[in-house]
């Protein structure tokens, strides 16, 4: 199958887990470590992530899509994965 790389914003619930997943060992991999709490579910979270899009850079086969990149977009309101 052919691979393709594709930059979006996650879809659902699974995704937006696996970016700030993806997040969090980036923080523990940098400089920056000292700033992330370690937790048993590996995922950084904080009161911005309520009030941000959450977009990925994803790897796709076509079948599945592995996040390989992370940004966020912080906004006035209420995202709409915050109820999620």
């Amino acid at each position: 199958m052919t691979k393709s790389i594709v930059f979006r914003q996650a879809s659902n619930l699974l995704e937006l887990k696996s970016l700030l997943k993806l997040r969090y060992h980036g923080y523990l991999n940098s400089q920056c470590a000292s700033l992330i709490e370690h937790n048993k579910h590996q995922i950084d979270l904080d009161a911005y992530d309520l009030r941000s899009l959450h977009f990925g850079l994803f790897q796709t086969d076509g079948l599945r899509a592995q996040p390989i990149g992370y940004v966020r977009l912080i906004q006035d309101e209420m995202s709409p994965v915050a109820p999620l």
